[in-house]
């Protein structure tokens, strides 16, 4: 992860999945990650959009989940 500050708001409490998603989706807007992906189209115009598993903030919800269980 870069060598920045980052905060994410959470408005009430959510699973562990949930948070994680959140947290990797505001990473990849914050970071640049979502100009590059292929997914950006549906990703911004679709409100039940589910990202695959390839794209960049999917593969970092899933390093957050795993930080998460140590």
């Amino acid at each position: 992860m870069d060598k920045w500050t980052h905060i994410t708001i959470f408005d009430k409490p959510y699973p562990k999945a949930k948070q994680a998603e959140g947290l990797a989706i505001s990473q990849a807007v914050a970071g640049g990650h979502c100009d590059k992906c292929g997914c950006f189209s549906q990703c911004s115009a679709q409100d039940d959009f589910c990202a695959p598993t390839s794209a960049w903030c999917m593969q970092r919800k899933i390093e957050i989940l795993r930080e998460m269980e140590q």
